[in-house]
């Protein structure tokens, strides 16, 4: 009883409820808490919750949720059963996806930004749930994935949640700011009940919609028609859970059943979706189409995108095929036929202007050559659009076109139900021709259609169309097939007493096998070789060109009744039967005849049979008016492209009237030139050759004792604050020799001014124009430049610009004196030969590139001048962007060090020489103390007179150390190396580690890096800086003879400064003693001599850097050594 008990909870714990995928960001963690803090506890769901980790870390504190009453979290398990009110959050990094028994499959955990995981999710639910499926995105931009177009498409709900509005917000049902307002829709989602497809009140709605629009809805499928049902239920203003509500609605409200007609036609679409697919075609189904018009001769290719909703689907694969034919120079007409039963979808495809949304999925490439930019839209080009013709047709009910090499029908049929589904892919076999293609929807299941197409690509739903083969069509007397052949006679033996004639007929139309009584219905008795185009008569031809694909597609047989004819010169009447053979025989028919005694009556006889006739010719009927509608389509966009150049013709009219009117304007001012055009902010005074003011500008005013200037009036008497009297013998000078005169004027009050003084000669009077530039500030400005000109020209530093290609604009005093060249030989020369002739050097382009590059360069430099004279040159290199030229120049600073240089050799001279010193003393104690031991061994086997091999080896050994002692004196004294380079310090580490890692494993030691992989380089010299870790190295080795540890190399950028940390853990140095270090001959070894570290300080130091040491007795020592980063 007890397991019984237990077995129910659990089957009640997996009852199926609504399963909701939900996708969220770190950033919108509040959110998400807010949802289930006001999601209802007594509604059952289960909901599973992925990060899209591309945007930060995983949401690993679940249990902090606040969680609705009842409801539980956890971490998926791979394999799990969904139960109800669980809340399932998926591993950081991994993907789970919703199983077909609603178990949780999760896969093997992926490094960040390789895939989205909200999109796996989504496209799982859409799979397994299709219209019920629930997607909820809680994401900053609302990222939009196939899977969520997938799930939309599969007619279920997106709805996202965020305080931020987004170009993709058109993707979701609806977007809310609120959590507890998403809560609640989803709350009403869950609450509203089942509905059965049979229910008479969804008959109700189905007829109304069908009376309303003439669409015969009941074609469709009805679980799907039911789904958008509810979501209009669900969006009413008022929310109702039952549907006899909605009807009632849509009887008062017929805004609503359009609205409803809108939402149940409605597709969703995108420019190349299933990218993937695409490229099936572009690259298999395309080339073979176009190869195989070739093949043939045919200078047409005909398309046809049925359902192409607003036309990104038919711009896409006619941008395909126009892209194929162009890539293999080849003239095809290409026709593209794209329909759809809604209207408005038309009429956005024919205009096919489309938002910078919408166009994300276009390649630029094809961006560019087949859209134009429209303000904040793109448009489809000309040369794109007149291949495509949109157009109104029902799949249904309209006739298809025909000819076709190429069908796409993505996302349709799935609306439909099975024995409409079938009927319309009949209409797709009869619309391609041989070897024509057909694409579907990728996730559309067709029980029947491998019977009527070959399968090509399973996974995107595409097949060929293939009718019967040649070599498998045979005529009955020399037939190959025995089967057919038997099941003919037999066939033709059962019928012979009911007919009076029997034909057994291939869909290629050829005669497989004839009765005896069948001949005197034909043109010709002889039809060994021929088909039935060749020997039927014409009344047989029209009869049969469309019966046999309604034979087949509808499973059934036509009766063609009193059809006049003319047998061996009579008219008469018969019946024709046509059905097919056997199922076993794919594509083979049989034509029954039988006299009609009936139908001898001419009249009614005529009459019937005539009405039968036209109802066969009624599909050719429909195809002629598919053609015209076709021409008429082209003539439409004729009248369009004319229409467009009438308008372009108008402005170039309304342009040319414009320019007319500017040179009928120029003529009346050329007129007036005699007055030449003043600016109103200059101070300008035209006066005649009597020094009268005849015309002048406010701005003179202020030359003048008055605020007023009276016509007429005196010049003389007005300008009292000019100081030059010479003003009125230049004026007279201007009019007379017609000569324009400049001059710099000084007021009384110490403003300066520049007077230009232009003659100007009228038809009855002569006078000047002069012209009054305030020169005050610009001379300010003038004597500010001149001091810095005299400042830069009396520094101790060299400058020079230059253009990016090195071409001189200025230079400086100091570098004219430098290079002994004058300022104006140096402008326009090139930088680059000036300084090759001055040192004979090439560094200088190769700095200069950098520059340019990075911005500035700066260094030293090195160069003998032509006397042979070594010189130094401290060098910074700058560019200077200039953003309204487009171009840059380039600006060397340099400064000569050379006596600084010569210094710091002295100095270290000097240095040496100190250290020399020092070494002296040492030195002769050290060399001492062997000596005395081997002058002492000496005597002793002088005395003996016999050698004796202990002293001998006593007296190698004092040898030894003082050849060491003398060859680190040798390296003391060595000039230093200028020759500076970048050194990367983690390679040399690197290198010299390996060198004496070896020796180290021999003592027991080990030696582990820590090195910053990020560092910078420094300026040294890589051999000297080896030297330096090689003896730092060492000495922790010996410090750690007979220990076994650990030596830690570090590397770590600090304050532009490199540090190096060297730790051992040997036996360390007193802190007494530390201060000596670096001492000559003071050493903590049993035979060293502390000539190497006192040469790894020097080293140290000579490349800019310090060391220091920290140590304790017996716990090992610490050296730190800093350099200053490049």
């Amino acid at each position: 009883m007890q397991d019984k008990i237990i077995n129910r909870l659990i089957e009640d714990e997996h009852v199926q409820a609504p399963v909701i995928g939900i996708g969220v960001s770190p950033f919108e963690q509040h959110h998400l808490e807010a949802f289930f803090q006001s999601f209802p506890h007594d509604l059952n769901a289960s909901f599973i919750v992925v990060q899209n980790h591309v945007t930060g870390d995983c949401i690993t504190d679940f249990e902090a949720l606040v969680l609705p009453i009842g409801y539980r979290a956890k971490t998926i398990k791979h394999g799990e059963k969904v139960m109800k009110k669980t809340i399932y959050f998926c591993p950081q990094h991994a993907f789970v996806t919703l199983t077909e028994d609603y178990r949780l499959h999760v896969s093997e955990p992926l490094p960040p930004n390789k895939a989205c995981s909200v999109n796996s999710l989504f496209q799982s639910l859409a799979s397994v749930q299709k219209e019920e499926a629930f997607a909820i995105f809680f994401q900053k931009g609302h990222c939009v994935g196939s899977g969520l177009l997938q799930l939309v498409e599969q007619g279920g709900t997106a709805l996202s949640c965020s305080e931020i509005e987004s170009g993709f917000d058109s993707m979701y049902h609806h977007t809310f700011k609120d959590p507890s307002t998403l809560a609640a829709y989803i709350a009403n989602l869950i609450n509203i009940p089942h509905i059965d497809e049979t229910d008479p009140v969804l008959l109700r709605i189905i007829e109304r919609l069908e009376m309303y629009k003439g669409i015969a809805f009941s074609a469709y499928e009805k679980k799907r028609m039911l789904s958008v049902i509810q979501k209009r239920m669900r969006s009413a203003k008022q929310p109702m859970s039952l549907l006899s509500e909605y009807d009632r609605l849509l009887e008062r409200e017929p805004d609503e059943l359009d609205r409803l007609h809108v939402h149940l036609l409605s597709g969703t679409t995108s420019f190349f979706r299933d990218m993937e697919a695409f490229r099936v075609c572009e690259h298999k189904i395309i080339p073979s189409i176009i190869e195989h018009s070739m093949e043939n001769g045919k200078s047409r290719c005909r398309v046809w995108i049925a359902g192409c909703s607003t036309g990104e689907e038919a711009y896409s694969f006619t941008i395909l095929f126009l892209e194929e034919m162009k890539r293999r120079d080849v003239s095809i007409e290409l026709q593209v036929f794209a329909t759809d039963i809604n209207r408005k979808a038309i009429q956005i495809a024919s205009k096919g202007l489309y938002s910078r949304e919408s166009m994300a999925s276009m390649p630029e490439k094809w961006r560019a050559r087949y859209f134009d930019k429209k303000g904040d839209a793109f448009i489809v080009k000309q040369s794109l659009r007149k291949h495509i013709v949109f157009a109104p047709h029902n799949l249904l009910i309209d006739s298809p076109f025909i000819h076709l090499d190429f069908i796409s029908c993505r996302n349709v049929l799935m609306y439909f139900q099975p024995e409409v589904q079938k009927r319309v892919l009949s209409r797709f076999q009869y619309a391609l021709k041989d070897q024509g293609m057909l694409i579907l929807g990728p996730n559309e299941t067709i029980p029947n259609i491998p019977r009527l197409f070959q399968l090509f690509n399973e996974k995107w739903n595409i097949y060929t169309h293939s009718s019967v083969p040649k070599n498998n069509v045979h005529w009955a007397r020399d037939t190959r097939d025995a089967e057919l052949k038997e099941r003919a006679a037999q066939y033709m033996q059962e019928v012979s007493e009911g007919y009076d004639a029997c034909m057994v007929i291939n869909d290629c139309d050829k005669i497989l096998a004839i009765s005896n009584g069948a001949y005197s219905f034909l043109d010709h008795t002889e039809v060994s070789d021929q088909s039935c185009e060749y020997v039927t008569p014409d009344y047989m031809k029209e009869m049969l060109s469309q019966t046999f694909q309604k034979v087949w597609t509808d499973e059934t047989e036509v009766v063609f009744q009193h059809v006049l004819i003319s047998e061996k010169g009579k008219k008469q009447y018969a019946d024709f039967t046509v059905k097919s053979f056997d199922r076993r025989f794919k594509g083979v028919y049989v034509i029954l005849i039988r006299m009609n005694e009936r139908g001898k009556n001419q009249k009614n006889g005529r009459g019937k049979g005539m009405s039968d006739q036209n109802s066969v010719y009624q599909q050719r009927i429909v195809d002629l008016e598919n053609e015209l509608n076709e021409v008429k389509q082209k003539e439409q966009e004729a009248r369009a492209q004319l229409k467009a150049k009438n308008t372009q013709i108008a402005e170039l009219e309304k342009k040319h009237e414009h320019f007319i009117n500017i040179i009928n304007n120029l003529k009346v001012t050329r007129e007036e030139l005699y007055r030449p055009s003043v600016k109103p902010e200059l101070a300008t005074l035209f006066v005649d050759r009597d020094m009268n003011i005849r015309y002048y500008t406010p701005a003179a005013s202020t030359l003048f004792t008055s605020a007023q200037i009276r016509h007429q009036q005196s010049f003389q008497l007005m300008a009292k604050k000019l100081t030059e009297e010479t003003l009125y013998h230049d004026i007279q000078a201007v009019i007379s020799d017609r000569r324009v005169i400049e001059r710099e004027i000084e007021t009384n009050e110490g403003e300066q001014f520049t007077v230009h003084i232009t003659p100007i000669f009228d038809q009855d009077q002569e006078g000047a124009v002069m012209t009054w530039v305030k020169m005050t500030e610009m001379m300010k400005i003038k004597q500010s430049l001149h001091l810095a000109v005299t400042a830069l020209d009396n520094s101790h530093i060299h400058i020079v610009v230059a253009t990016e290609e090195g071409t001189i604009q200025c230079v400086n005093q100091r570098f004219c004196q430098f290079v002994q060249q004058h300022e104006y030989d140096l402008i326009g020369k090139d930088i680059f030969s000036v300084y090759h002739s001055l040192c004979q050097c090439d560094d200088l382009a190769e700095q200069w590139d950098v520059c340019l590059r990075e911005g500035s360069w700066t260094g030293e430099m090195y160069f003998q001048d032509v006397s042979g004279r070594e010189r130094w040159e401290r060098v910074s290199l700058h560019r200077i962007d200039d953003p309204d030229k487009m171009q840059s120049t380039v600006m060397r600073i340099s400064e000569d060090i050379t006596n600084q240089k010569q210094s710091e050799k002295m100095l270290m001279k000097s240095e040496m020489l100190s250290a020399v010193g020092q070494l002296a003393a040492g030195i002769a104690h050290e060399i001492r103390n062997p000596l005395t031991s081997l002058k002492g061994f000496l005597q002793l086997m002088i005395q003996s007179k016999k050698y004796q091999k202990d002293y001998a080896d006593v007296m190698m050994s004092e040898f030894n150390r003082l050849e060491a002692i003398i060859n680190e004196f040798l390296v003391l004294s060595r000039s230093k190396s200028v020759k500076f380079e970048p050194v990367h310090v983690n390679l040399l580490l690197e290198e010299v580690i390996m060198v004496v890692e070896s020796q180290a494993v021999l003592k027991g030691v080990s030696i582990q890096k820590n090195l910053s992989p990020s560092l910078p380089n420094i300026q040294g010299i890589p051999n000297e800086l080896k030297q330096v870790f090689l003896n730092i190295l060492k000495n922790g080795i010996e410090a750690m003879d007979g220990v076994t540890g650990v030596i830690h190399v570090t590397s770590v950028l600090e304050h532009d400064q490199i540090m190096l940390i060297f730790e051992d853990q040997g036996k360390g140095i007193p802190e007494d003693e530390i201060g000596k270090l670096g001492e000559p001959f003071y050493t903590t070894k049993e035979k060293g001599t502390g000539l190497g570290l006192m040469m790894t300080i020097k080293i140290i130091e000579s490349h800019g850097g310090s060391i220091r040491f920290e140590s304790k007795s017996f716990e090992g020592t610490r050296v730190i050594i800093t350099f200053p980063v490049s």
